[in-house]
């Protein structure tokens, strides 16, 4: 089983979405959806999401909780999403991955292409009758 993690960040009523690259080599190619990734061998959840961020945004990133996690049974990774902030400045001219990146309330973003973990994601608030400010 593999391992990856997604960061939510908060600003407002708005989430923090990525404009993923334009490559078929990659899961969802120029689809919008969560900053993240895979962990590396024995990494834990944790350590895995603060390099995943510094790594695509030149930020730090403090993990404020556990959201939830699922199984994408396609690619047999668990995926777990942590409500994360930080005290740096996000800007384009930190971004490492990805075209662009922006900050959308959830009626916005159920109008873009987003990737299958913001689906999901949605999904929960919507299940759980949640809005952003409850996370």
């Amino acid at each position: 089983m593999n391992l990856a993690c997604k960061a939510i960040f908060i600003s407002g009523n708005r989430i923090l979405l990525q404009h993923r690259d334009n490559d078929k080599n990659i899961w969802s190619p120029n689809h919008w959806g969560f900053f993240g990734g895979g962990a590396d061998l024995k990494e834990n959840p944790e350590d895995c999401l603060i390099r995943e961020i510094r790594e695509e945004l030149s930020i730090n990133c403090k993990i404020v909780k556990k959201i939830f996690e699922c199984m994408h049974i396609e690619s047999n990774t668990k995926n777990i999403f942590y409500c994360t902030s930080t005290n740096d400045q996000i800007n384009n001219l930190k971004l490492k991955e990805g075209q662009n990146f922006g900050w959308f309330s959830i009626e916005e973003i159920s109008k873009l292409q987003i990737t299958w973990d913001t689906k999901i994601f949605l999904n929960y608030l919507n299940n759980h009758k949640l809005q952003i400010h409850e996370l």
